[in-house]
């Protein structure tokens, strides 16, 4: 993560103003309503504590809603200071895409504001979902039953085949696991690798194919892809001995099953860590492996569901989450609970929204991370 010193600065500034003056929450028409701020915002911005009350420091929370060119509602809630129109110096907006599977389904509220995970929008004509297409299968035995955890959260799926294909529906990088029965039913192993998948920031993947020689000696091949060359190379092959060469042949000493890794770091520090097993000789052991096959990209320009987050720091820099390095890693977007609230100041009806969420926000090359954030937002719709 890239911040400067700069950024901390003005940040610091801004907090220390903020705690100065103090001023009550407006109290809704509705008197019924609690007098304590209702709409609220706490978490961390580039490391530095935040928060943001509506009826404090002058700040308030504005809702409206707008209808883009491809017909989809965007949501919008944005903490600012009451005074200011537009560019607002630290204010926190939040925009959500109304929820449809397509925009020939017709938008309500209720449909489109609803409790659960959220996607981060990415910018119009980026791939915004993965069709992956995984082999795997066993070393030496023929393989039954195959069970595959994409982790993507999805259930765990189970075929009579080797193949397989996932839809995964933003960037990111993954842990995927596969085990593996045998024709048997009596044998099972199982193995776990990172995929990544767009354009996140530690592209860097250390792909390699161990292959048998004569004897007992095995080539691995590397293919690392993504980050920034030259590499450095660290294999481990499953015994105890270690090797930096860029594609080594090893002899082993005995027949069995070997679970080797090898680890590359890019020349920007970025690194990556990928297993497989080898198979020296015959064994009674179960070995699985799997393999990344074919990659389709979808663009979806309408962003359906998608969120964007935007923070203005105190020099008027605009920070987005709007950025196609979003990544399953440190991005998460959660409405908690939905519930109706009183009007806004154009008369249109109001939800009061709770969301938990995490991403990074972009200017340029730099990235600052939100973490640990909670907030209720206020969502303006019409009947």
């Amino acid at each position: 993560m890239m911040k400067t010193n700069k950024f901390k600065y003005m940040f610091a500034l801004m907090l220390f103003s903020m705690a100065a003056c103090k001023k009550q929450d407006p109290k809704p028409a509705d008197t019924s309503q609690a007098t304590t701020p209702v709409f609220t915002f706490s978490g961390t911005v580039g490391g530095i504590p935040l928060s943001l009350q509506a009826g404090v420091n002058d700040y308030y929370i504005s809702s409206s809603y707008t209808l883009n060119q491809n017909g989809v509602y965007l949501y919008n809630s944005v903490f600012k200071s009451k005074n200011c129109v537009s560019n607002c110096p630290n204010s926190l907006s939040f925009s959500i895409a109304d929820y449809r599977p397509s925009t020939v389904q017709a938008t309500t509220i209720d449909s489109a504001i609803r409790t659960g995970n959220y996607s981060f929008s990415v910018p119009s004509g980026l791939p915004s979902q993965f069709v992956q297409s995984f082999i795997g299968g066993l070393l030496n035995k023929n393989g039954k039953s195959f069970s595959w955890n994409f982790g993507d959260q999805t259930p765990v799926v189970t075929t009579q085949t080797p193949t397989v294909t996932h839809n995964y529906l933003h960037s990111g990088q993954y842990s995927v696991t596969l085990n593996v029965l045998d024709s048997t039913g009596q044998c099972s192993a199982s193995i776990a690798n990172s995929i990544k998948l767009g354009q996140i920031e530690n592209s860097v993947l250390a792909s390699y194919y161990p292959s048998n020689l004569a004897g007992d000696s095995v080539l691995f091949t590397s293919v690392p892809t993504g980050g920034t060359p030259p590499y450095s190379y660290l294999w481990n092959f499953g015994d105890g001995i270690t090797s930096t060469s860029v594609s080594p042949i090893y002899k082993y000493a005995s027949a069995g099953i070997y679970s080797t890794s090898l680890s590359i770091k890019d020349a920007n520090g970025y690194t990556d860590i990928q297993h497989s097993f080898v198979a020296v000789q015959s064994s009674l052991v179960c070995a699985s492996f799997f393999h990344q096959t074919t990659l389709t990209t979808i663009a979806d320009p309408l962003n359906l569901s998608g969120i964007v987050i935007e923070w203005t720091d105190s020099n008027g820099s605009v920070w987005t989450s709007n950025n196609d390095k979003q990544t399953s890693e440190n991005s998460s977007f959660k409405i908690v609970s939905v519930e109706d609230y009183i009007n806004n100041e154009n008369g249109d009806p109001t939800k009061k929204v709770q969301v938990e969420f995490s991403c990074k926000l972009y200017n340029g090359t730099s990235a600052v991370e939100i973490t640990n954030a909670k907030a209720t937002i206020a969502i303006a719709y019409k009947k």
